[in-house]
């Protein structure tokens, strides 16, 4: 009797250990396609292969640009056009880290993670977003997304002024200002005619 119970109790733990293996096995296969398809990406840029890179797309792939500016490119050919500007830009080398995988399907994966490029021997990061799909038994790059981090400008330098120049950039406002407001509306004693050297305007007074 006791025999029977362990052999039900180890077929009933079976049963659910098997699904939850199949499910890791299949997590980690993607997972290495994932890291394949970033590494086969890295290698490619570094050889200025364009058209090898948009070869790891699926037939009707889209890349999409978030940031710094917005751009959607669906196709190989507008993505080979897109790398290959990349690399007539100077970038030399493509390193994509990756930190987030979900199943999504038998056929899908989500992925997502940071990267960081090489351009003129500057490192440009930001991050990156994939959709793949299986296309004739391999994983290809259904959809692609990157958004480049955002670097703070540097903190505005503080520019003093002479006195010179702060009557020419009053002169300036003024003159701008005035000029697109109906003479009825111009202050008294400013005649903007007579105002064309800015180290005078001091001479005529304005009434305000």
């Amino acid at each position: 009797m006791k025999r029977t119970i362990f052999a039900v109790a180890l077929l009933t733990v079976g049963c659910f250990s098997l699904p939850i293996f199949a499910e890791e096995q299949d997590l980690q296969e993607v997972m290495n396609a994932a890291n394949a398809l970033s590494a086969r990406e890295s290698e490619l840029l570094s050889k200025k292969d364009a058209a090898g890179i948009a070869s790891l797309f699926t037939s009707d792939g889209l890349l999409v640009m978030l940031a710094p500016q917005f751009a959607f490119k669906p196709g190989r050919d507008v993505i080979q056009k897109h790398y290959q500007g990349i690399i007539d830009a100077g970038a030399t080398s493509i390193t994509l880290e990756l930190k987030n995988m979900e199943l999504r399907g038998n056929d899908g994966v989500w992925a997502a993670g940071n990267y960081s490029v090489t351009v003129k021997d500057k490192p440009i990061q930001g991050n990156w977003f994939r959709i793949l799909k299986r296309e004739n038994g391999n994983w290809k790059i259904a959809m692609e997304a990157f958004a480049r981090a955002i670097i703070d400008a540097p903190p505005c330098r503080r520019q003093f002024l002479t006195r010179q120049q702060q009557i020419e950039q009053r002169f300036l406002v003024e003159q701008n200002t005035f000029a697109s407001l109906p003479n009825a509306y111009l202050p008294l004693g400013l005649d903007m005619a007579e105002q064309s050297d800015p180290t005078k305007v001091k001479e005529t007074p304005i009434v305000r």
